[in-house]
């Protein structure tokens, strides 16, 4: 949750509704006494024209927002955010009006967080300039509805050619990358402590940017520079029980180490495209056509896990149930039977039947 206290004071401009701006300079002018008594408690730069400098606040659309909290502290009243009617930054960035406080984390601001890790950019050492990159105009589209969904209205800066690049004011990447740590190359762990929807928003954004889907075979490759980023990514994953493959190691286009993962399978497939999903259009194409290829279930790696959670959400089965509903031969069934109960993760007990006995299988709690 981003509010007004996530803001530096010292380099904020609120836009107060005017009235509310006019009350709370002219009570606080009458328990001074004075306009040049009200900046001497201020604490005011010494040799400035108090009366002069007071005159232009009244005056002015906007206050920095150390003063404001400097006359609330002396009238003794809280802040009414609901009276806030717009920010800026001291120096860079356009004015945004609308702004709703507190700004909740939602699935639409861990989109925007994701994106800005992935194909955008915002670094302390460049004063927080914040750009969104991407080559496809639906994601572009995507990225400026968020933006106004969560920061209300505001003038982008953009620019168009192989790839489209959106800046918005620099006041927005500096509250965002300063609350959300962007810089440490995790997941923030706002998201990793959300609830599903705002974590697959997240996923989403990142599969997006950065994932790929083979046309041929359908995996989807996620590969990024930094391991920790990744880990987190496959612990999200597993929380939705989507599978995937250790980490490996390969190269960059550009030559530098980077980490990659897969998904693969069409259990695993399915269980993304319906949990996660995926707004890229040409990846989104590319992963409906694999799995209407699919002609009977494929489980990829760790197929035996597909049996286990049969068991442990349907209760004991023989192996002809765990055949007929993973749809599987019986001797495929029994096999991966045998590598769970050496894992200690399945047992059996006998049950007679009309003229024999049979191996009635259920998951060790």
């Amino acid at each position: 949750m981003i509010t007004i206290e996530d803001f530096k004071p010292s380099e904020t401009y609120l836009f107060l509704e005017s009235s509310y701006k006019r009350d709370l300079l002219e009570v606080a002018i009458a328990k001074a006494g004075s306009q040049r008594k009200l900046g001497t408690i201020l604490k005011l730069d010494k040799g400035c024209a108090y009366q002069t400098k007071i005159s232009t606040w009244l005056r002015q659309n906007n206050l920095r927002l150390d003063l404001i909290h400097a006359l609330h502290k002396y009238l003794r009243k809280k802040l009414i955010v609901e009276k806030i009617k717009g920010l800026k930054s001291e120096t860079t960035g356009g004015l945004i009006t609308n702004i709703k406080f507190p700004v909740r984390l939602s699935p639409e601001l861990a989109n925007i967080l994701a994106k800005l890790y992935c194909d955008g950019s915002v670094t302390k050492r460049n004063k927080y300039t914040t750009i969104y990159y991407n080559t496809c105009p639906q994601l572009i589209s995507e990225y400026k509805e968020k933006i106004g969904h969560c920061f209300g209205n505001l003038k982008f800066s953009e620019s168009k050619g192989h790839v489209y690049a959106v800046r918005v004011p620099n006041i927005i990447g500096k509250v965002l990358y300063k609350k959300f740590r962007l810089g440490m190359n995790r997941i923030p762990s706002q998201i990793m402590l959300a609830d599903k929807e705002i974590k697959a928003a997240y996923l989403r954004a990142v599969f997006d940017d950065e994932g790929n889907v083979n046309k041929i075979h359908g995996q989807i490759r996620l590969k990024m520079k930094f391991k920790t980023f990744l880990q987190d990514v496959k612990q999200l994953l597993e929380e939705f029980s989507i599978e995937t493959s250790p980490l490996g190691k390969d190269f960059s286009g550009a030559g530098h180490l980077a980490w990659y993962f897969v998904i693969s399978g069409q259990y695993n497939l399915r269980k993304f495209y319906k949990r996660i999903g995926i707004s890229h259009p040409d990846k989104k194409k590319k992963l409906r056509k694999r799995l209407r290829s699919y002609k009977q279930n494929t489980y990829g790696y760790k197929a035996r896990f597909v049996i286990l959670d049969i068991l442990r959400k349907g209760g004991s089965k023989s192996v002809e149930d765990l055949a007929n509903i993973a749809g599987r031969d019986r001797r495929t069934i029994q096999h991966h039977l045998n590598n769970l109960i050496e894992s200690k993760l399945v047992k059996f007990t006998k049950v007679k039947t009309k003229y024999s006995f049979k191996n009635c299988w259920a998951s060790v709690k």
